[in-house]
């Protein structure tokens, strides 16, 4: 039996006291009669998945897909440790993938040191986290913006780390700004596109419909261009419901919205081609 505690007064956050290391939590949300930020909360701050569940059906192979999980677990209690330069700060952080959230805006100390908690990671499950930089102004030339450090544990050893250092070129060239990582875009694009539906409902329960449905437009514009077809037709969804009920009173609409919410909270990781599409162009 495990005794679990709120720490730091967040009735979300937990963690095990029978060990120091953290237990991961998955929450799922059967219907439309739940809590799903606090339900997404507790799996976000332990590492763990939240699930909605439309249909009581799914609920086997959603505890399958959770047990396949466990199974596939290559790297154990993943930690980004990031050291900033002086000058840098961290406008936004997001999980990036397998599944997009907020991670909040951390407290930077003196050291100028943060750290994120990915928890484990399963083979062949790519886990990212995206943060959005404001950097200070600098003179033309190659500067550094931060070291960073990843932790881990492989099962049945101990602990390793892997750094390496952030580097920018600063420059005057304005053809060279149009040089990207196409991998880190298509996760930013993906970001967006999960925080204009997050807006989106944020203004339909301020009862802004004419606002919220703009950003669902904006959003579907986005998995529309980047051939995101569950996306796609989960938003048009929801906009439907929107346009016809003006509301997410009704069961139709809270449910329409739960699916839209699981489905773009979802990376769509770039298929094998794309990749080496990428890696040449690089």
């Amino acid at each position: 039996m495990v005794n679990m505690k709120p720490l730091g007064g967040t009735s979300s956050t937990f963690r095990t006291t029978k060990e120091p290391e953290a237990m991961s939590f998955s929450t799922m949300g059967v219907g439309v009669e739940f809590n799903e930020k606090l339900l997404q909360k507790i799996a976000q701050d332990s590492n763990g998945k939240y699930h909605f569940i439309g249909d009581p059906a799914e609920i086997p192979a959603i505890f399958e897909d959770e047990l396949e999980g466990l199974r596939s677990v290559s790297l154990r209690n993943g930690r980004i440790e990031v050291t900033l330069s002086q000058g840098v700060q961290v406008r936004e952080a997001f999980r990036a993938s397998p599944e997009i959230y907020v991670l909040g805006t951390p407290l930077v100390g003196e050291d100028r040191k943060i750290g994120y908690e990915i928890g484990d990671l399963q083979a062949g499950v790519p886990g990212s986290v995206l943060l959005t930089l404001v950097l200070p102004p600098r003179k033309p030339g190659q500067v550094r913006i931060l070291q960073s450090t990843f932790h881990y544990e492989v099962p049945g050893g101990g602990e390793k780390t892997v750094e390496c250092d952030l580097t920018v070129d600063y420059t005057l060239d304005r053809t060279l700004t149009s040089k990207r990582n196409g991998r880190v875009m298509n996760l930013v694009d993906q970001v967006s596109i999960a925080k204009l539906q997050a807006k989106a409902e944020e203004e339909l329960k301020a009862g802004n419909i004419d606002r919220a449905t703009r950003l669902l437009g904006n959003a579907l514009q986005g998995t529309q261009r980047m051939g995101n077809v569950k996306a796609t037709q989960a938003l048009a969804g929801l906009m439907d419901q929107i346009k016809k009920t003006q509301t997410l009173q009704t069961k139709a609409a809270k449910t329409t919205l739960l699916q839209a919410q699981a489905v773009v909270r979802k990376t769509q990781m770039l298929d094998p081609e794309a990749l080496k599409d990428f890696q040449k162009a690089e």
